[in-house]
C-alpha cells in the first residue's frame, strides 16, 4: 500500500511539475507569483484565484488545469 501511494503521489507531482512549466511557458499566471504553488492549488482547488479576473485564455488554462487535477484523483482512488 505505501508503494502505491508513493507511486501516486510521485505521479500528481510529476504532473503539477508539468502544469507549472505550462504556466511558465504561457505566461498565464499573476506577476511575482509561484509557478508550482500556483499549480498546485489550481490542480486541487479550482477557482481559488478569484480575487485576480484573468482573461478568457488563462480561465481556459486554470480550468484545463482543474479538470485534470480531478479526473487524475478520482483515477488514483480506483
Amino acid at each position: 500500500m505505501i508503494a502505491a501511494v508513493t507511486v501516486l503521489m510521485i505521479a500528481h507531482l510529476a504532473e503539477i511539475m508539468v502544469w507549472a512549466l505550462t504556466y511558465a511557458i504561457l505566461g498565464v499566471t499573476p506577476e511575482g507569483s509561484d509557478l508550482v504553488y500556483f499549480a498546485f492549488v489550481n490542480y486541487t482547488t479550482p477557482r481559488l484565484w478569484a480575487t485576480w479576473t484573468p482573461g478568457q485564455a488563462l480561465e481556459f488554462a486554470w480550468a484545463m488545469t482543474a479538470m485534470n487535477g480531478v479526473l487524475l484523483f478520482g483515477w488514483s482512488m480506483r
